[in-house]
């Protein structure tokens, strides 16, 4: 899974795994999490056991057949164990299937020193260089200036890759 945020961090985190949601303004409820982590985390020993149980028993059946000893009760055992575990691992995959999406839903943790608030007209500004520039007329953005230029292209890189790309065309890509 690629998540932004470990398994083992949210769980050992939670608490504030769930003020930084409630920070940013996200109505993520980390129950259902919760729950299916509970059931990932009641599943796994079990499914660890059997196969201990299984390379046992595996071992078991090769100092028999060794001694030249019937083995049959124990490759009966055997089959019932893997059985178990077949039905274990299936049962582990749906529920890393539930989780995979709820942990892709779960935003980084932002630094402590980022300011809590819903949209960015709530940042502070911390410093400013320099002096603001003032011109007789109004400036252009940057990207209407490329793609008047034909350097940039917004439409197309939208097709390709989603929004908030763009591609380089001609002089802009040489630059």
């Amino acid at each position: 899974m690629n998540a932004m945020l470990d398994l083992k961090f949210i769980r050992n985190n939670l608490e504030a795994v769930k003020q930084m949601l409630k920070n940013r303004g996200n109505p993520l409820d980390l129950t259902v999490f919760e729950t299916i982590d509970q059931k990932r985390r009641d599943i796994l020993p079990e499914l660890e056991n059997l196969r201990s149980k299984r390379n046992k028993v595996g071992e078991e059946i090769a100092q028999l057949k060794k001694k030249g000893q019937d083995a049959a009760l124990l490759i009966a055992e055997m089959k019932q164990v893997a059985d178990t575990i077949k039905i274990k691992e299936i049962e582990l995959a749906g529920i890393d299937d539930q989780l995979k999406p709820l942990l892709m839903d779960i935003p980084n943790m932002p630094h402590s020193s980022v300011p809590i608030g819903i949209d960015s007209s709530q940042n502070p500004i911390v410093r400013t260089w320099g002096r603001v520039a003032k011109f007789d007329f109004e400036p252009r953005n940057h990207w209407d200036i490329g793609e008047n230029l034909k350097i940039l292209d917004f439409a197309c890189a939208g097709k390709i890759s989603g929004a908030r790309f763009t591609l380089y065309r001609g002089l802009g890509a040489r630059l």
